[in-house]
């Protein structure tokens, strides 16, 4: 009985762990690249207002507001992907292409982003293309 006891609490313990990482990346593609993100889901935080291009590269994370500007900061849940880069809101809705003007709202709370090689980051709470 013990063994079977054991044997038992193993193999939830393991479906677990395997739900738990399903979760995690369920609805994402496998070619999804992390970005940094606030924990607040969108349309929360600071609304302070930006208009212009997100730059840099998707594969590291590291995207600015204009040239050499703030870290972007991206709402939970939110992720990048490669060819053409764009980055992608959890429901899989694109919600801004690499290059591209946009309008966003969010904000600075004071914190360094220097892993990424800026000292400036904006949190963003809103974001939306501008189309010409």
């Amino acid at each position: 009985m013990c063994v079977w006891l054991r044997t038992s609490a193993i193999g939830a313990a393991l479906v677990f762990v395997v739900a738990a990482a399903a979760l995690f990346t369920w609805g994402r593609p496998q070619n999804a690249y992390p970005l940094p993100t606030s924990g607040y889901p969108e349309g929360v935080g600071m609304q302070a207002g930006f208009e212009g291009k997100v730059v840099g590269d998707v594969r590291t994370g590291c995207l600015t507001l204009g040239s050499g500007g703030a870290l972007a900061v991206w709402p939970k849940g939110f992720y990048a992907i490669d060819d053409p880069p764009r980055v992608v809101r959890p429901n899989g809705e694109v919600a801004v292409r690499v290059g591209e003007r946009v309008r966003m709202g969010g904000g600075n709370p004071n914190r360094k982003a220097r892993k990424y090689g800026t000292t400036i980051r904006w949190t963003v709470s809103e974001v939306e293309p501008l189309r010409d």
